[in-house]
């Protein structure tokens, strides 16, 4: 039975929602000699290769990625094996078309390698400009231009060759209008501005590809590359690496500069420098031997940037290339995101026109995105908070463990065993076989205690059953094992927390965490931009402060929704009515939404604030209290010709009292929290909520260090220190927490939060309320496009207002990095 002959791999023409592709754009000159084609394929093929290539793990070894007077590429390269590669070309003869076939030739032979084609003009238009009809070419070499355009246009697909879409230009004065009229039918002065205009496409179509792209491949004559400024691919290279000069494309920002990248040079020599002036062969380099060129982002008042000594020239593309590809390789649970976004359980719920669904299916992609990356967000949201519950809990044992090592102070002389009585007296325990030494006088050596009285018939009195709870056994000779067991736990748990900030810490979760945030809510906005029909990119308004930072953001977000022309397109070819329900669904599943969510956050941060300083201020307070009571029975004892009766005595008390303050304090802070919570509190209230703090510290200082010692001295079979030990390290250990809590509470930013979560709460609301009343007005307007038209203007300004706040959440928590609790 013979075998079916094997079928070449599907072209993919798609990339899959939840991947972020790196994305390559290519400009170079047009006239590419036939001789040199064949190389410069094998070239390009090299740098796919290269991008493909493993990354070092030890940024120390990207040093060995060197481009300096380099034949080829390196074998070291930037590690995309699980990343798409998303092509930028114009599809112009010559360099562009050369390297969008190569680019899917690597897409049949299984590497995901997408084409997209942004134009200086439709596809049909474009099929006619002078760079496939001039009258310099032949009627030949135009039918083969043609040729290749339609053979490649077709496999890159041709909905994806779109025209780029330019500002418009300036209105003239009324002057120039003049003056531009008197000279209508000068034929001269029409051809320059139909040359101008041509420029401006071609240069527009160009700066979107440099623009939108991580890495910029240039063809190009390095002879010209410091030609006149224009469209040409010099130019667009040297756009990339100083700034744009014109705000051609409507989606970029006023800094230029902000997308500034690397450019990837393949020298080449043009053919028409292979023409001498008497026509025969110029004398040029081979320019296949030529080295291949990293240059680096110019600065400024330079032409191009030096390598830096500091860093290699590849680190800032490595580590782009190193998150995109973590990024996608990391698991997550796909559902359906887009109902789950749109909170519905079929898109047909919504009561839309085909033309209006099919806006809102085309959000898949970004909504996907998104999705994933608030997913990967609440994972590594959970890993931090238990790495630092982890570290606060470990802290506070050690340093507790250090108190106790500091001390464990337990007596060298005779062991005996001895009970406080009411009376304050204490008793030596029978069971331990042992007279009490003739030289023992009321206060035994290093403890506070008294000779207890003999009875009525000679013996010694045993404890009475209101006794045994201050019960403590003396022992025999000091032992210094506790104390070396306390000090080695100590060690070993600050080295526990060691390693486990380290091994935080080496796997990267912390700043992944605040990028996917970010790659989160960018796309957030982005996705209404679309939804309502604007077509602006977030990228330009977002996080131009950490460039060359987290710039792999900004490539992803706008590449999850890019072209953005065809969002105002298909909006305005919508109905009236249409428009309405997208406008709506904007602000039911935006500005509604965010704005619940702001007024719930605000509130949850300010209670958590409250709650962590009052509970961390009201265990340091518990810490002073206790050693203030401490001092002053240490000074009573100091005048006492009894200390140990006094501070037997003082227990009691102390006892008796931590009681009712536990129940009155614990009470009253319920209560307070309860009316907290439901509203405005009644008048009485009111002062004790202003003292309830001290209540709790009290009923904490007392009642925590009493039931502690109590039952080590009752429970424990083992000698235990004094009640002054236990109540200074208890006393300590209470401070420390305090410490761990307040850290905690302001580790976490609750203050800063609660206070931005409730201007975005009410900015929200007053956004919610202003787009009501204009799509109530536009239900009974016989023209709403104005009104819809400030719909939009509205949003696009919220939208800017929430990049705004979420830069402002990175940057605070960028600079409050997870850290070891060092308050022991």
């Amino acid at each position: 039975m013979s075998q079916e002959p094997a079928q070449s791999p599907e072209i993919p023409r798609e990339i899959r929602p939840e991947q972020v592709p790196f994305v390559v754009g290519i400009t170079g000159h047009m006239d590419i000699d036939e001789r040199d084609v064949e190389a410069l394929k094998t070239r390009i093929a090299a740098f796919f290769d290269w991008l493909r290539a493993p990354l070092p793990k030890d940024e120390k070894k990207w040093r060995e990625i060197n481009f300096q007077d380099a034949k080829t590429f390196p074998k070291s390269g930037l590690g995309l094996k699980n990343t798409p590669i998303l092509v930028l070309s114009s599809l112009a003869p010559g360099a562009d078309t050369i390297f969008a076939e190569v680019a899917l030739e690597k897409s049949t032979e299984g590497s995901p390698v997408i084409v997209r084609a942004p134009l200086p003009y439709s596809l049909e238009t474009y099929r006619k400009a002078t760079t496939f009809c001039s009258d310099e070419f032949s009627e030949e070499e135009k039918a083969r231009k043609l040729r290749d355009l339609d053979g490649i246009s077709k496999k890159v697909g041709k909905q994806n060759c779109f025209p780029v879409r330019m500002r418009p230009v300036a209105a003239e004065s009324a002057q120039d209008s003049q003056e531009a009229n008197q000279d209508e039918r000068d034929e001269e002065r029409k051809e320059e501005e139909e040359a101008r205009e041509r420029r401006r496409h071609y240069q527009a179509a160009g700066e979107y590809v440099a623009s939108f792209s991580h890495l910029l491949v240039s063809i190009v004559d390095e002879a010209e590359s410091k030609s006149a400024k224009g469209a040409g691919a010099s130019d667009i290279e040297r756009f990339r690496l100083e700034g744009f000069e014109d705000r051609l494309l409507p989606v970029t920002s006023p800094f230029t500069w902000a997308d500034c990248g690397e450019v990837i040079r393949l020298p080449i020599t043009r053919g028409k420098r292979r023409k001498a002036e008497n026509g025969g062969p110029e004398e040029v380099a081979d320019p296949v031997n030529e080295g291949v060129k990293l240059i680096l982002p110019a600065e400024p008042g330079k032409a191009e940037s030096s390598h830096s000594h500091e860093e290699p020239p590849v680190t800032h593309l490595a580590r782009m290339a190193r998150e995109i590809e973590t990024f996608n390789k990391l698991p997550w649970d796909p559902k359906d995101p887009l109902c789950e976004f749109l909170k519905v359980n079929h898109i047909d719920e919504l009561g839309l026109s085909p033309e209006a669904e099919k806006i809102v299916r085309r959000l898949e992609r970004p909504i996907t995105l998104r999705w994933k990356a608030a997913e990967l967000t609440r994972k590594f949201d959970g890993v931090k908070l238990s790495v630092m519950r982890w570290m606060a809990i470990l802290a506070a044992v050690a340093a507790l463990m250090l108190h106790l090592f500091s001390h464990w102070h337990l007596s060298s002389g005779h062991g005996e065993a001895v009970s406080i009585s009411d009376e304050g007296h204490h008793h030596p325990a029978e069971e331990m076989g042992q007279e009490k030494p003739a030289s023992a006088d009321h206060e035994s050596d290093g403890h506070l205690s008294a000779e207890p009285p003999p009875g009525a018939d000679g013996h010694k009195a045993g404890p009475a059953p209101e006794e045994v709870c201050f019960t403590v056994i003396q022992p025999e000779f000091h032992d210094p094992f506790p104390r070396a067991g306390f000090v080695t736990i100590a060690l070993i748990l600050v080295l526990a927390i060691s390693v486990i900030f380290r091994r935080y810490r080496n796997t990267r979760k912390e700043p992944r965490r605040f990028d996917y945030r970010a790659l989160a809510e960018g796309l957030r906005v982005q996705i209404f931009w679309c939804l309502s029909g604007m077509p602006y990119s977030v990228a330009y308004h977002y996080l131009h402060r950490q460039k060359r930072e987290i710039d792999w953001l900004r490539y992803a977000i706008s590449c999850a929704a890019f072209p953005y022309e065809p969002w105002r397109r298909d909006f305005e070819d919508l109905t009236p009515d249409d428009q309405r329900k997208l406008l709506s669904l904007v602000k039911r599943l935006w500005v509604s939404d965010q704005k619940g969510f702001y007024a719930r956050s605000a509130a949850e941060n300010l209670h958590k604030l409250h709650a962590g300083h009052l509970y961390g201020w009201g265990l340091t307070l518990a810490g002073i209290l206790s050693f203030g009571v401490l001092a002053i029975l240490c000074w009573v004892a100091s005048i006492s010709h009894e200390s140990g009766a006094v501070i037997s005595q003082a227990s009691r008390i102390v006892w008796k009292v931590a009681v009712g303050l536990a129940t009155a304090g614990w009470a009253l802070h319920f209560i307070c929290a309860m009316y907290g919570h439901g509203g405005e509190p009644p008048k009485w209230l009111k002062p004790l909520m202003g003292i309830r703090l001290w209540y709790v510290a009290a009923a904490v200082s007392s009642s925590v260090i009493l039931l502690i010692y109590w039952f080590a001295a009752q429970s424990l079979h083992y000698p235990v220190p004094a009640l002054v030990d236990w109540w200074i390290v208890l006393s300590g250990a209470l401070l420390v927490l305090g410490a761990i809590r307040i850290a905690w509470t302001e580790k976490q930013a609750y203050a800063e939060h609660a206070r931005n979560y409730d201007g975005m709460h009410h900015l929200f609301a007053h956004t919610e309320k202003r787009l009501t009343d204009l799509l109530t007005d536009t239900e009974t307007a016989k023209d709403p496009r104005p009104a819809h038209a400030s719909a939009q203007e509205i949003i696009r300004e919220l939208g800017k207002e929430a990049l705004n706040e979420h830069a402002e959440w990175l940057v605070l928590h960028k600079v409050r990095p997870t850290e070891p609790f060092l308050a022991g």
